[in-house]
This record gives C-alpha cells, sequence and structure tokens, in this order.
C-alpha cells in the first residue's frame, strides 16, 4: 500500500497477510517522513468522494477481514493451531507465486533478509498461531477488539526503537487501548481458560505491532507493499511447513471437511483477494481516510460469531472493544 497524505508516507497494515490480517488499520499509526528516491510512489491523484467501486471494494474486505477471525474459531474446530496456518500460508503462497508476472516483487539483498525473515516468521507465522491459540480459549469478538491494540502497541515501539518522539494523543491511546481490554477482560469473565487467550491474544497484538515497525523500515526502502506481503506470506509458509504433514492429514479425514473449507476460504479472500481490493481503494482515497473504515472490522467478526453460534458480547465487553477501537484511532492521528 502507498499512501502519501500531507507530505507524509503512512505505514498500513495492507502490507501484511496476517490479519489478518486483518491487521490492519494499526499501521497508520506511524509516520514515515518523505525520503526523496526511492520512496513509495504515489499512483496519481486520489478523489475525495467515495464512489460505488471504491465502496464496494472498502465494504468487501472489511467483511473479509472481519470475519477471518470467526473462520479461524470455525477451523479450530478441526485442525490445532500450528497446522491450521500452515495450510493457510501455503494457499496464500500459491496464489502470490502465480502473480509473480504480475506482481514482478524484486529479489532481496543481505540487508532486505535481516528484516524480512523475521518479519515472515514472527510478523506473519507467529502472529497468526498465537491468534489461532488464542481464539482456543476466548471469542472471535473478543479477539478481535484485543487485536485493536497493535497500532496503539506500533505507536510505543516506534517510540523506544526508532526513537521516534510519543506525544501526549500517544500516551492517551496506550491507557485508552489497555483500559479496554482490561474491561474486554472483566467482561468476558474468569472462564476457564480465558486469561491464557487474553495473553496469547496480547502477544499477537505485539508481534503484529513489531511486524509494522519492520515494515516502516522496509518501505522506507522503496519496497511496494504487495511485494512485501508475497515474501512475508512465502517466508512464514515456508517456516510453517514442518506442520503440514499434520495438516494434509487433518484436511484427509471427512468429519474436517467444515474446518478444512474456513481454512481456504481464509487463505484464499482475506489472504490475498482482501488485499487486491484494499490496494485499489487506497488508489483512490487517502490513507488516512482509508484505514478508518477498517476500525468496522470487530463489528464483523461479532456479527458474524452471533449468526454462527449465537455469541453475543456484554455490554462491559462492548464498550471495552469501544475503548480499543479509540485508543486505536487516537494512535492513527497526527
Amino acid at each position: 500500500m502507498d499512501g502519501i497524505e500531507n507530505g507524509e508516507r503512512r505505514l498500513s497494515a495492507d502490507r501484511y497477510a496476517t490479519v489478518d490480517e486483518a491487521e490492519t488499520a494499526a499501521a497508520s499509526a506511524i509516520s514515515v517522513p518523505s525520503q526523496g528516491r526511492g520512496s513509495v510512489d504515489e499512483r496519481g491523484l486520489r478523489r475525495e468522494g467515495v464512489g460505488w467501486r471504491v465502496a464496494a471494494a472498502l465494504a468487501a474486505t472489511i467483511v473479509m477481514w472481519g470475519s477471518l477471525f470467526p473462520a479461524v474459531r470455525l477451523a479450530l474446530e478441526g485442525y490445532d493451531p500450528a497446522s491450521m496456518s500452515a495450510l493457510r500460508f501455503t494457499i496464500s503462497s500459491a496464489l502470490f507465486v502465480i502473480a509473480i508476472p504480475i506482481m514482478k516483487p524484486r529479489r532481496p539483498d543481505r540487508r532486505d533478509w535481516s528484516i524480512l525473515i523475521p518479519l515472515g516468521a514472527a510478523g506473519t507465522a507467529a502472529y497468526s498461531v498465537a491468534v489461532n491459540f488464542g481464539e482456543m480459549h476466548i471469542s472471535a469478538g473478543a479477539a478481535s477488539m484485543i487485536w485493536n491494540l497493535a497500532p496503539v502497541i506500533a505507536a510505543f515501539l516506534a517510540a523506544a526503537l526508532l526513537g521516534e518522539r510519543l506525544s501526549i494523543r500517544g500516551w492517551l491511546a496506550l491507557f485508552v487501548g489497555a483500559l479496554g481490554v482490561t474491561l474486554i477482560a472483566l467482561g468476558r469473565g474468569a472462564a476457564e481458560g480465558s486469561a491464557t487467550g487474553f495473553a496469547a491474544m496480547l502477544v499477537a497484538a505485539v508481534l503484529q505491532a513489531a511486524a509494522f515497525v519492520m515494515q516502516r523500515y522496509m518501505v522506507v526502502r522503496g519496497w511496494r507493499s504487495l511485494e512485501l506481503t508475497a515474501w512475508s506470506v512465502w517466508i512464514a509458509a515456508l517456516a510453517l511447513s514442518p506442520f503440514l504433514v499434520g495438516a494434509f492429514h487433518t484436511a484427509l479425514q471427512p468429519q474436517n471437511i467444515t474446518a478444512t473449507y474456513a481454512i481456504f476460504y481464509m487463505g484464499i479472500l482475506p489472504g490475498a483477494v482482501g488485499y487486491v481490493l484494499w490496494f485499489y481503494a487506497l488508489s483512490q482515497l487517502p490513507t488516512g481516510r482509508a484505514t478508518a473504515f477498517l476500525y468496522l472490522m470487530p463489528l464483523v467478526a461479532i456479527g458474524t460469531e452471533a449468526a454462527w453460534w449465537g455469541d453475543m458480547p456484554g455490554v462491559i465487553m462492548l464498550v471495552g472493544g469501544t475503548l480499543t477501537v479509540v485508543g486505536a484511532i487516537l494512535a492513527s492521528r497526527k
């Protein structure tokens, strides 16, 4: 994703295949000053209005990425967290290989590998496994709400590791986000295993935030979003390849057909098609405006979970989720 707004480049979560991706509005929490030559190119002027094609692309992206969390829960009915991610990224990798003639991804040099390997292995593979493990213990809606901490943590990591100044707004975002997660935990109650699930999702949020910071470095070096996404997915698939044997064995069991369909859904739609639609929307709208729509993802996750399993979050949990969104918005604004 290539976005330049008010003379600055903003890192955005569309550069990841996690989610996740998902993961997505948070990246605008980090601003990158223009570097001149070697910086991300702007693909023409962007219109201020939202036409029906752009609106449709945004709506489809939100639905795909928001439904990823319930899809994980569905896949967990047949797969363990690691084998699920292994099969998912293998599917996405195959699609990106097919798209090589269109993407024309660059060949990384030695300096690039030092970032790409942890980006793919930790920021993509380990992140995905952590999300899967977390959803073994907490609801998809709660997981998607906690994920909104990623932009807040990213802002903090940028200040701690890169020397970027964290403003009063940034510290407020950290406080509001932490308060939101606390309320989500209280709303969830003391259910058995919930503490483990929350801890796993917090680890996932930290890994995703670290990936945003690594992505920022690569974008400054002139890397494009789509090629970064492709390389991170390829590396993640390689890192998780030892778990493919178990994934294939599970896929061959007839009782796991629905879970297998869920993984194919995650690998094809949120993991590939969603990014194509997201890139199109970003070519028509300013980055900050487009990413603001992604804060609707938890609503999709909660609604899908309610439709499939009848699970509805309580009032305290919804208030906590709202606070995490507010914290993410605060972190992403200048």
